[in-house]
């Protein structure tokens, strides 16, 4: 069963990944913008646990100004999502359903996800040292 649920993921995420890169138009998409519509995207098969499944719009925060730019350019005209921009305090970050750090993320990444901890907030980042930090994707 856990083999099975994992080959729909890898799917699902190879599915999303062309998705975007047939979105972004050749030599006009930055980085930043294709992983704020791939993050977008995957956040529509995340499996929320029972009592944390977000009422309303997705709540997604964008660390660092490029990244938060990005989603919001990702999200326009989407009613389901909402991006906040989340600089300093990474107590904003608890409002958050899924929380995206962009490279230029202006706060302690570990210390952020130190506190994230067993809270029901997808993490995504893309330092070599984010999963060993605790994030997620």
């Amino acid at each position: 069963m856990r083999t099975l649920r994992a080959a729909w993921l890898c799917a699902g995420l190879a599915v999303a990944c062309f998705a975007c890169v047939a979105v972004a138009r050749p030599g006009t998409a930055r980085e930043e913008d294709v992983k704020a519509l791939l993050v977008l995207r995957l956040a529509k098969y995340v499996t929320w646990p029972a009592a944390d499944v977000p009422r309303g719009a997705l709540r997604v925060c964008g660390v660092g100004a490029g990244m938060a730019a990005a989603l919001a350019r990702a999200a326009a005209g989407d009613p389901a999502v909402v991006v906040r921009p989340v600089a300093g305090d990474t107590g904003d970050l608890l409002a958050c359903d899924v929380a995206v750090f962009g490279d230029g993320a202006d706060i302690d990444v570990h210390y952020a996800l130190v506190r994230l901890a067993g809270q029901p907030v997808l993490t995504v980042g893309g330092t070599d040292a984010f999963a060993r930090d605790g994030g997620m994707i």
